[in-house]
């Protein structure tokens, strides 16, 4: 939070924890046992870490700068953050290049964009799949790589933020791992 208020950054970008916030993790979830367990713990964890985002978010908005996140389309972890008024969009990474490695086929992995800027919210919403292509699942290993690890990444999207965001790009701060060091 400090860092934000020192630098004053124009726009900050907000990724946060979503392994356990996910699908695959309400799935897991309800096998119950040490995988639930397991789970809960994650969440704990990842709660704390949401709640500093949502602090983060507060200082930059009354700083005057703009705020943007994204996480999955139907993360729970959306659940625990209290930002305000926001642009609120659906992406679909098949449109931002998002491919499998095994096949080259698009992923899917419709994602929700969060922003307080309306031209990156418009930017954004652009994005959505024209359904003229089979999707691949990114699920198992593929050469040693895990293959949901692929999905973590935001293909092509600091190519696709308005120039605005891009130039200087000093001004553009990821505060995942920043945030995620302070609320352990």
């Amino acid at each position: 939070m400090t860092l934000i208020a020192y630098l004053r950054p124009r726009h900050v970008w907000f990724s946060f924890p979503c392994t356990c916030c996910g699908p695959w993790s309400r799935f897991n979830l309800a096998k119950g046992g040490s995988c639930a367990e397991r789970i809960l713990a994650q969440r704990a964890k990842a709660r704390r870490h949401l709640h500093a985002v949502t602090e983060a978010w507060s200082i930059q908005v009354a700083l005057g700068g703009h705020c943007h996140a994204e996480n999955p389309l139907t993360s729970q972890a959306w659940n625990e953050l209290s930002l305000g008024e926001v642009y609120d969009v659906r992406t679909d990474q098949c449109a931002l290049g998002l491919r499998c490695p095994k096949s080259r086929n698009p992923v899917l992995k419709p994602t929700r964009i969060v922003t307080t800027q309306q031209e990156m919210a418009a930017i954004m919403q652009s994005h959505r799949c024209d359904g003229r292509h089979q999707h691949a699942h990114l699920a198992g290993a593929y050469k040693g790589i895990n293959l949901s690890k692929i999905a973590e990444q935001v293909p092509l999207t600091i190519l696709l933020l308005p120039k605005s965001l891009r130039h200087p790009m000093s001004q553009l701060m990821h505060l995942s791992q920043a945030l995620l060091m302070k609320s352990k």
